[in-house]
């Protein structure tokens, strides 16, 4: 882990959190309305992505209370966990809820440290190298309950954990907003290339410059 201060603890994940797993729902009992299912395709990198979505009658989802998912909860993709485009792990937004938990999907629940800080623990280098390592298999690669809550972690007081926590929420404020800027600039030059490559817009050219026949 390299020098931390003596002040904090070394202690396996599973020693400051548990991992929640979810619901088998059988395909049969799928709606076009209703509660939706958080499933292993809807968990991103960062954020949920609902582009496919499968939900539960209203009153059937009442039976299943336990898996309901509400803003901040922290999930992790137990197939597939990682990929060209990072590590399957989302924070709920308010938008993102309800939804309910499906199986090879876990949720971590808190017993001693923050969620923020457990937020920004299981999304840091050392935890996430240290949890590919626990992958298994070659067609779906997985990660069970066990192998999540196995690797070893640098665990602060609460108090310290409140204030890191902090720090790196705000930063991560800053980097999405640069995000959605640098993605907003991308579709302008996306969109000006296509005007510019087929002839909707015309650049002025020098006097002295010649154009030959297509």
């Amino acid at each position: 882990m390299g020098r931390i201060p003596t002040a904090w603890k070394v202690m396996p994940l599973g020693s400051i959190c548990d991992l929640e797993v979810g619901y088998a729902f059988k395909s049969s009992w799928f709606s076009d309305s209703g509660v939706r299912l958080l499933r292993g395709d809807n968990v991103g990198y960062g954020q949920p992505t609902w582009e496919r979505i499968h939900y539960l009658p209203e009153e059937q989802s009442k039976t299943y209370s336990k898996y309901l998912l509400a803003a901040g909860d922290v999930i992790i993709g137990m197939d597939r966990t990682f990929t060209k485009s990072g590590v399957k792990v989302t924070k709920l937004r308010e938008s993102d809820a309800p939804a309910l938990l499906v199986q090879r999907v876990g949720k971590f629940l808190p017993k001693k440290c923050t969620k923020e800080f457990l937020w920004q623990l299981v999304r840091s280098p050392n935890f996430t190298k240290a949890l590919k390592n626990q992958e298994k298999g070659m067609d779906i690669p997985h990660l069970s309950k066990t192998e999540i809550l196995e690797p070893i972690v640098a665990v602060p007081s609460l108090e310290e954990q409140a204030d890191i926590a902090k720090i790196l929420d705000s930063q991560d404020v800053v980097l999405d907003s640069k995000q959605k800027k640098l993605t907003h600039l991308d579709q302008i030059k996306k969109a000006l290339m296509q005007d510019l490559l087929t002839g909707k817009v015309r650049v002025k050219l020098n006097e002295s410059a010649t154009i030959e026949n297509a």
